[in-house]
């Protein structure tokens, strides 16, 4: 399989945000061509009231892996950082998400589906990733990044700042 960028979302709400995402981000890095980086962008945790706020940022990356083999390496990432398995949304060192992938067909199995099936509604994810790919048609809404984080109404995620990483 020839050689494609794909973009990854990453979060954190737990200890040292900041430092779980450049971690990640270098873990990573150790595995696949890492392009590019995005900002970073605060966000409210969904569905627990007193969670503390996640950092998330997105980074376009360039692999021959199949997309079943880049979510084992996501999972190894989280894994090596401590993550344990928890209920949805709960608070998390680190959290690795494939989100979309360039000349992608639509992947739909019960352990991934890319795109991602959440990210046209979150705009902690969409506001990274415009930065990277702001014209990458969403393979199911048929609309750009940049148009569905135009159509967010309610939802923020807050600049906070770059990563600041060679590659």
């Amino acid at each position: 399989m020839p050689a494609r960028i794909v973009y990854l979302g990453l979060g954190s709400n737990l200890s040292d945000r900041l430092r779980n995402l450049q971690t990640a981000v270098q873990l990573i890095a150790d595995r696949i061509k890492v392009n590019a980086v995005s900002g970073i962008y605060e966000s409210k945790a969904e569905g627990y009231n007193n969670a503390p706020d996640f950092l998330n940022m997105v980074l376009a990356a360039e692999t021959a892996l199949p997309l079943e083999n880049l979510l084992v390496l996501a999972k190894v990432t989280e894994a090596a950082m401590g993550r344990k398995i928890s209920e949805r949304n709960a608070p998390r060192i680190i959290d690795v998400d494939i989100l979309c992938a360039e000349d992608e067909v639509p992947l739909d199995t019960p352990t991934l589906s890319v795109p991602h099936k959440a990210m046209h509604q979150r705009a902690f994810v969409l506001a990274p990733l415009n930065e990277l790919c702001p014209q990458y048609i969403h393979q199911l809404t048929k609309k750009s990044v940049e148009e569905m984080l135009g159509e967010l109404q309610g939802e923020d995620a807050e600049y906070w700042g770059e990563l600041n990483m060679a590659f």
